[in-house]
């Protein structure tokens, strides 16, 4: 019975080899394409059990950083679909990158905003580093692609918080999003907005800055964002500190000067420095300050913070 039996157990034992190999074909490629939208921990997590989504989010030390590029409401307006996504993908190509190099991970996008999150299990100063680096190296990129498509110029803008998070899926029935949850996000989102204000391109909170000796940075006051309670201590990230120039330097040195006798109610001091910074965009704000209080005084109760109401 050999010479029967053998060609069929030959047969059937080299179908099951290729069935074997097919399906470990189909789960790499599996893997492989929802790589490109979870990070690969959870891809390879849900890869060994279905019911991770199901789990508590983790309780994580994050960093977050919040983009936004000006002007896409109006390409989004004028520009057909087809070629905006074209553009966007590019773009997101550029800013994609430093993310990845400096070991953050894209959380989410939306439209023309990215959030990239930084997690460990404690405040490290490594984590806060890796996304001040990422930041200028982003704007960078932006600038780049700006060069390269003067027409449709998507000038871009940053914001920075750290704190506590939860890390996890989110959702329920058929759809999940794994993201980051908590104030820590909303925050960076506030601060990023807060550029629009300023005239700058990168803030931060004073909890991201609290280890960065190697950059230049500026504080520029504490403000009342938007829809919050807690007043956020807000930084510029300007630069590293080997690339800064003689310029960037005295502009810091005007700057602290300046705000010092702003928070002492020295008003025409205060004036007076603000407008030796030229056209830097702190300044200004703070200028219409100094000359609205030099009108009509703030309560004797006032301690420096300031409070904006709208996004």
């Amino acid at each position: 019975m050999t010479p029967v039996l053998f060609p069929g157990l030959v047969a059937y034992g080299l179908g099951v080899l290729w069935q074997y190999i097919r399906v470990s074909a189909e789960r790499r490629n599996i893997n492989e394409a929802f790589m490109h939208y979870l990070p690969s921990r959870v891809v390879n997590s849900l890869a060994r059990d279905r019911a991770f989504i199901k789990r508590p989010p983790q309780m994580l030390y994050g960093i977050c950083l919040m983009t936004d590029a000006e002007r896409y409401t109006t390409l989004s307006e004028h520009m057909d679909p087809g070629k905006l996504a074209a553009l966007m993908n590019s773009y997101y190509e550029r800013i994609f990158e430093p993310v990845k190099r400096h070991g953050g991970v894209v959380s989410d996008v939306l439209g023309d905003s990215m959030l990239a999150i930084w997690t460990g299990t404690r405040p490290a100063g490594t984590l806060k580093t890796s996304a001040a680096r990422a930041a200028l190296e982003i704007m960078e990129a932006a600038a780049r692609f700006n060069a390269e498509n003067q027409s449709v110029r998507l000038p871009t803008r940053i914001g920075l918080h750290s704190g506590y998070l939860a890390l996890g899926h989110l959702g329920a029935l058929d759809h999940y999003e794994f993201t980051p949850i908590g104030d820590i996000v909303n925050t960076a989102s506030r601060i990023e907005g807060l550029n629009k204000y300023l005239g700058t391109r990168i803030l931060a909170s004073a909890e991201v800055l609290d280890n960065a000796s190697d950059l230049l940075t500026r504080e520029l006051g504490t403000f009342l964002l938007a829809g919050k309670s807690i007043p956020v201590v807000i930084y510029e990230i300007i630069s590293t500190v080997e690339d800064s120039t003689p310029f960037q330097m005295r502009l810091c040195e005007l700057f602290v000067r300046a705000l010092r006798d702003f928070r002492d109610k020295k008003w025409q001091e205060a004036a007076r420095a603000f407008r030796e910074c030229g056209e830097d965009g702190p300044a200004r704000f703070y200028l219409r300050y100094c000359m609205t209080y030099l009108k009509a005084p703030p309560p004797d109760d006032w301690t420096g913070i300031i409070k904006l109401d709208r996004k």
